[in-house]
Order: C-alpha cells, then structure tokens, then sequence
C-alpha cells in the first residue's frame, strides 16, 4: 500500500513538471503594470509585486513567485544600482520564468533576471 501511494505522489510531481511553461520578458512592478507606462513600471529593491510582461500581456505571479523574483533582482545586482542613485535613468529588467499559469497567476518555479 505504501509503495503504490509513493509511487502515485511520485507520478503526480512528475506530471506536474510535464506541464511547466517558459516566458521570457520584462519583468515589471505588477502595482503600476500599464502598457502606457511600461518605463514607469520599472521594478526597485522595495517592490513586492511583480509581474513579467510578455506576448503584449502582464502575467501577474503568485505569492511564492514575487519572493523569488525579489531574490533574482536582488542577485543580478540590478536593483543595487537604482538603490545607489535614484535618481539614475530607469532600465529594463529581462526574465525567464519557468512555472505554471493558473487562471490569470504565474505560479513560478524559478526565475532569472538579466
């Protein structure tokens, strides 16, 4: 019985990897994401929303997925830049993002910031 339930869990992970996605784009602030103000939307180290627009359309991520976008950001040294002079001119942030989409939510699996 236990190697049936092992061998099922093992087989519903395996599945679920089958189904995962890859976007890449810009990854942007999902609290100001407006097509008319891409440039404004330019994620910092103080933004926990984020979302990566791609194919003309933000793909908001989930709760886990904001957590690693902040830890990319962070890790590209992008956003140490910006926290240095504020008032430096603003750069797009581009992002590979393996996941899942749930109904309009990227559920994100992992992350890389260019």
């Amino acid at each position: 019985m236990r190697l049936s339930y092992r061998l099922g869990t093992l087989f519903v992970f395996v599945s679920a990897l089958a189904w995962a996605e890859t976007w890449t784009g810009r990854l942007v602030d999902a609290s100001c994401a407006d097509p008319q103000r891409i440039e404004a939307c330019t994620p910092s180290n103080s933004t926990s929303s984020f979302a990566l627009y791609a194919g003309e359309k933000f793909h908001k991520f989930d709760a886990e997925g904001n957590k690693k976008a902040a830890a990319a950001l962070e890790k590209s040294g992008s956003g140490a830049e910006r926290a240095k002079d504020p008032n430096a001119p603003a750069r797009g942030f581009t992002a590979t993002v393996n996941g899942t989409m749930t109904r309009d939510q990227i559920k994100v699996d992992s992350i890389e910031v260019q």
